[in-house]
């Protein structure tokens, strides 16, 4: 929804088991709800907010629920030709085990024409769920 300032809306979404095992996360339906923000500073950077519930509603009862809370700040700075570049502060905690971690991303975006955009991104997580990064390389195609 546009406003004077911003946009704003509201997202939910049901998430279905369809792995073939258990290990793949087979066994529990979820219940998602967010909401986001997004706040043009200028022509060229954009700022979003995010908060989002992901919530373990049904399914199979051997495996462990999930109910998670992230709260994520998205800058988005639009360069000439289709480049962009967006990075994500991302704030996450588990509530069943009491874990909680964040995550910093940085990622070039490119928009090569209607159909095809590009990626390359780098992140981190940190707290319980600290690692090493990761590093992603990908092309999108929109139909």
């Amino acid at each position: 929804m546009p406003t004077d300032i911003g946009s704003y809306g509201v997202s939910a979404e049901i998430v279905l088991p369809t792995a073939g095992k258990d290990e793949l996360g087979t066994g529990r339906y979820q219940f998602n709800v967010g909401g986001l923000i997004v706040y043009p500073v200028s022509p060229h950077l954009l700022t979003a907010g995010v908060i989002k519930q992901s919530t373990s509603v049904a399914g199979d009862h051997d495996r462990d629920k999930i109910s998670n809370t992230e709260i994520r700040f998205i800058p988005v700075f639009i360069l000439s030709d289709g480049w962009a570049i967006s990075g994500e502060l991302r704030q996450t905690w588990e509530h069943k085990s009491d874990q909680d971690w964040q995550r910093i991303e940085v990622s070039l975006n490119k928009q090569f024409d209607i159909h095809w955009a590009g990626v390359l991104s780098t992140s981190r997580d940190f707290g319980d769920r600290k690692d090493h990064g990761a590093a992603l390389i990908a092309m999108k195609y929109f139909f």
